[in-house]
């Protein structure tokens, strides 16, 4: 009686396990089984090793230099720390202010030439700016400034962009320094270099002689 049996009984079996191996395609098809993925990130949750955008990044500094996207220069933790911000370049730069310092300076370009060197530039059109503040006490704000602004006018060679940007009045914070074909620079004056009798340092010109000779605009 069992060996009729155990045939059958082997049957059903084969289709109780094939129903089920069925079953389970089914649900896995039907998405009621999902996988296990990674966990994703996203854009909001990324947080950056380096501090915010008014800070120079951790791994920006090699050594006794700061690299970044712009320029190299020589960085010193004891005497002056580093801060950057963005700017807007129109808000910046306008052709009346440009029209005005180019009469002083004896060039005497119109307010219409300055209006045609900066269409080269948009609403959305940014640069950075640079302050290196002097650590401690100074007898002056301690402060040098560097700018950076984008070469889309297209300048080849110094004199060209000196030219049009040149300031003759002292004490402003945008002399023309150095250029590349991708990028402009300009730096702050640190004053006349009155001593008020404190016995303070300058900090602008501490400052402006440590960083200055070493900068690489690329």
């Amino acid at each position: 009686m069992f060996k009729k049996e155990l045939p059958i009984i082997t049957m059903g079996l084969s289709i109780v396990a094939a129903i089920l191996v069925l079953s389970w395609a089914v649900f896995i098809k039907s998405g009621s089984v999902i996988p296990i993925q990674s966990p994703v990130v996203s854009d909001e949750e990324i947080v950056s090793d380096g501090i915010e955008d008014n800070r120079i990044e951790d791994n920006d500094v090699l050594a006794d230099d700061i690299s970044n996207e712009f320029f190299t220069f020589t960085k010193d933790d004891q005497i002056f720390s580093v801060s950057k911000s963005e700017f807007k370049v129109l808000n910046k730069f306008n052709a009346l202010e440009l029209k005005s310092e180019s009469e002083d300076c004896g060039t005497n370009k119109s307010e219409q030439y300055f209006k045609e060197l900066l269409s080269y530039y948009s609403e959305n059109s940014n640069g950075i700016e640079y302050q290196f503040k002097y650590i401690g006490q100074t007898q002056d704000f301690g402060a040098w400034v560097v700018m950076v602004v984008p070469n889309k006018i297209g300048y080849i060679n110094f004199e060209e962009f000196k030219n049009d940007f040149n300031l003759c009045e002292a004490g402003s914070d945008r002399y023309p320094a150095l250029m590349s074909d991708k990028y402009f620079l300009f730096v702050s004056s640190c004053g006349t270099g009155f001593d008020d009798g404190s016995g303070l340092p300058n900090g602008c010109d501490v400052v402006r002689k440590i960083i200055e000779p070493t900068i690489r605009i690329k």
